[in-house]
């Protein structure tokens, strides 16, 4: 018997304990709405196939050109939080493979890196490897009314770079290379989005391969979309993360699903 096989197998099942959730969809293989993306649509009254219902998605829910905390939050009907966690945005998404060639650790304000960064750790501890980390970040200045850093900081990159040298995941790494995306701002946001530091690494030239994005809820549909719409398809891609430390707010959930609808839509072209 492979023993060493045998022990990833038991530690990976293990894993699917405490993250039953798998990969999270939007869209159907045939480019239909998954069944409570479908039923969300139709709560609000939008109809029409797939294009006509993403545009009318985004002018309802997408708040464009305005941060997180920035929203201006909307009157949830009923059922909306039971639809989210039907689509995979709310509890924790685990890693369904044993090895990647890459790990996205995707940027984000400081906790929420914070969170990824924990989470990367928790599923190296389950006997999960990749052979290369990637920082998908770069230049957002911090905001120290938002997010706690050493002084001195300035980027988001710096952060996150900081906060993997000095985790205890970083020993147990040994030289597996870490590569630092470094996305320029966008210009009239003022920061890099998921989709400018994925156009960036791919100016690296990176050899195609499989990818473990590691995000947290309820962004992990919709960081995984941009993943899939921007990278050649010779890059498979898997999202994962922990469960949102509380319920997203109405605004923030309709947002991101206007977000992920999009991407994801950009797939079927």
């Amino acid at each position: 018997m492979d023993y060493k096989r045998a022990s990833k197998a038991i530690v990976l099942a293990l894993l699917l304990l405490f993250c039953p959730l798998q990969s999270v969809e939007i869209l159907t293989p045939e480019g239909s709405l998954v069944s409570p993306a479908r039923a969300l649509v139709e709560l609000y009254e939008i109809e029409g196939d797939l294009l006509a219902i993403t545009t009318e998605v985004n002018r309802r829910f997408l708040q464009a050109g305005k941060e997180r905390w920035e929203f201006i939050d909307l009157v949830a009907p009923d059922d909306l939080t039971q639809l989210f966690t039907e689509m995979g945005c709310i509890e924790c998404l685990g890693a369904t493979h044993a090895h990647y060639d890459y790990a996205l650790i995707l940027g984000a304000l400081g906790g929420r890196m914070t969170d990824r960064v924990d989470y990367f750790y928790q599923e190296w501890q389950r006997g999960v490897r990749t052979d290369v980390i990637v920082l998908l970040s770069g230049d957002r200045t911090l905001d120290p009314a938002l997010e706690t850093f050493p002084e001195g900081m300035d980027s988001e990159l710096q952060l996150l770079t900081h906060l993997v040298e000095n985790h205890p995941l970083r020993p147990m790494l040994g030289a597996i290379p870490i590569i630092a995306v470094d996305a320029p701002k966008v210009p009239g946001r003022g920061r890099p989005t998921t989709a400018s530091t994925v156009e960036q690494w791919l100016k690296q030239n990176p050899q195609p391969g499989s990818c473990l994005a590691i995000s947290n809820q309820p962004y992990v549909g919709y960081q995984e979309a941009v993943l899939r719409a921007l990278l050649p398809s010779s890059f498979v891609i898997e999202g994962v993360g922990p469960a949102p430390r509380q319920m997203p707010s109405t605004a923030i959930l309709l947002d991101n699903f206007a977000k992920w609808l999009y991407f994801a839509s950009l797939e079927e072209k």
